[in-house]
C-alpha cells in the first residue's frame, strides 16, 4: 500500500533537511574562515 499523504510529506521535510545542511558544509568549504591578512 502506498504511503499517507503526512507521511510523504514528512520524508520531503526531512529530505530538504538534510540537503540545506549539506549545502551550508559545501559553502564553509568554499570560503575559509581564515582568510591570509594582507599587511
Amino acid at each position: 500500500c502506498p504511503p499517507r499523504p503526512e507521511a510523504l510529506i514528512e520524508g520531503l521535510l526531512k529530505l530538504q533537511d538534510k540537503i540545506d545542511e549539506e549545502e551550508s558544509l559545501m559553502a564553509q568549504k568554499r570560503d575559509p574562515v581564515h582568510k591570509p591578512i594582507n599587511a
